[in-house]
């Protein structure tokens, strides 16, 4: 995975929630062949029970596993968008403070 530096950087949080949803498609991809593979096999007795219990839960898991990236994904989207609307606000709130600043020193003048 790597990095990602987030704490305030929308960009960042984005990075990872793209991550995140790409990790989700790899575990559905995964489960998908795994799910083909059993089709194919005529296999009987019981190991075979054992396996297919066996893959059930890893199946299980996988959901599991895929729609906790997907929750953590959205709510990193959710987040980004509302710490660059911060972000945007403060920025905004030091230009209105530097344009009064910049006014009152012209009236000293």
């Amino acid at each position: 995975m790597g990095a990602y530096g987030i704490t305030g950087d929308p960009v960042g949080m984005r990075a990872l929630a793209a991550f995140l949803r790409s990790q989700a498609a790899i575990t559905v991809q995964g489960s998908t062949r795994v799910d083909r593979g059993l089709d194919a096999i005529d296999y009987q007795g019981p190991a075979a029970t054992r396996l297919k219990g066996d893959l059930g839960s890893w199946q299980f898991m996988s959901a599991g596993m895929r729609s906790e990236y997907e929750h953590t994904a959205a709510l990193l989207e959710h987040e980004a968008a509302r710490v660059q609307a911060l972000q945007e606000e403060a920025r905004r709130e030091a230009e209105r403070r530097a344009r009064q600043e910049h006014l009152e020193l012209a009236r000293r003048r």
